[in-house]
């Protein structure tokens, strides 16, 4: 009986095939971050951040960096051409971020991705963002105390989705914003600052269709742009001018957290072209209002107005922005498809879209303001 008892183990064995595809790190070289800009006679260029680490007898390894650049008739095939320039073939199955130079994000950018997508070891979580200027120049920065550049960027990014100013995006989830009609995305833009060596935040790239409008939402507008689209981070912070003159002072501004949003979305389909009612409800906490008299609820009440109107301004500034760069952010072209079809089918939404009347209405609440009035 006892030879019967390993029979089992001696045929799993038999019957094991081993990593038929197995890929040594020894023999690769990883890609962290990378970009891809628009260069001449149609090519582009794409640019790569490789890490090397050299080991060593006496205590851990030291890492040194290798940016390389090349040029060629397509991504795929500029990477043919990075190959030739490095010890071994770099491999980008590790991917941080991705950046899009801003030339060629006004183009198509769909040509630049669908590696990716056709690729079963690319990370589709790799984050996207699009650079003012070159990637070249924002790939090559040396930043004081960040050891990688792919982890302060995607550090930096990852911080602003926490405090809403961005949305969670990366090349899988833009895949079918890219390819659906009747929703459009944004993407987060920098922009190199030479001076202190660091890259800046500006805002949100509004896309339209598969290429860059050319212009960005600012930064100080994202908040209540993501909240508009229903999505909040662990905090969402924002500051506004409550009172003053021209020449206000840090007196003049009221800082809050929103702690919770209720959106409503409704369409009017009874005329020619479609009505949007957009309701937004924020319930927050004060954070910072030097002038206090937050004790009276006459006060409050006053306070709670104010703001409702400024941000019920601000909400019809980012609708006006994203009809003048034909940028279906919020996705309603997506949302009347779904419920309205048969209105659907009679629009040319592309034409449209900047034409429809979109109504937002702000609702604002004082929740908290602090352990002191």
């Amino acid at each position: 009986m006892a030879k019967f008892k390993w029979s089992p183990l001696v045929l799993s064995l038999l019957l094991l095939t081993g990593c038929w595809d197995q890929r040594q790190f020894k023999n690769v070289k990883l890609v962290l971050a990378a970009g891809i800009d628009a260069a001449d006679e149609g090519q582009v260029e794409s640019t790569v951040v490789i890490t090397n680490v050299q080991s060593s007898s006496e205590g851990p390894g030291t890492e040194q960096t290798q940016i390389i650049s090349a040029a060629g008739h397509s991504p795929l095939n500029t990477r043919t051409n990075i190959d030739q320039k490095i010890s071994k073939r770099y491999d980008q199955s590790k991917l941080h971020v991705l950046l899009l130079g801003e030339e060629l994000a006004k183009q198509d950018i769909y040509p630049s991705l669908d590696m990716f997508y056709r690729d079963p070891k690319s990370n589709l979580h790799a984050q996207l963002a699009v650079v003012g200027g070159k990637v070249k120049d924002a790939l090559s920065l040396s930043v004081s105390g960040e050891p990688r550049i792919s982890e302060y960027i995607t550090g930096m990014l990852t911080g602003e989705r926490r405090s809403t100013h961005l949305p969670n995006t990366n090349i899988q989830l833009i895949c079918s914003e890219l390819l659906e009609h009747g929703q459009d995305f944004v993407l987060p833009y920098l922009v190199v600052n030479q001076e202190e060596s660091v890259l800046e935040y500006r805002g949100l790239a509004l896309f339209s269709g598969q290429s860059y409008s050319g212009r960005y939402l600012p930064a100080e507008k994202a908040v209540l742009f993501l909240l508009m689209k229903g999505i909040r981070g662990a905090d969402a912070q924002m500051t506004r001018k409550i009172g003053g003159d021209d020449h206000p002072d840090v007196n003049d501004f009221i800082t809050v957290d929103v702690k919770e949003i209720h959106r409503k979305l409704s369409f009017d389909t009874k005329g020619s072209l479609p009505k949007v009612e957009m309701k937004l409800k924020m319930e927050a906490d004060v954070l910072e209002y030097p002038p206090n008299h937050l004790q009276s609820a006459k006060k409050i009440n006053e306070l709670e107005k104010r703001i409702e109107k400024d941000l019920t301004k601000e909400a019809k500034e980012i609708i006006g922005l994203l009809q003048e760069t034909n940028s279906d952010a919020f996705g309603l072209g997506r949302r009347l498809q779904a419920y309205h079809p048969k209105v659907w089918k009679k629009l040319n939404w592309n034409e449209e879209y900047a034409d429809i009347e979109i109504d937002p209405t702000i609702t604002f609440e004082i929740q908290s303001h602090g352990i002191t009035n």
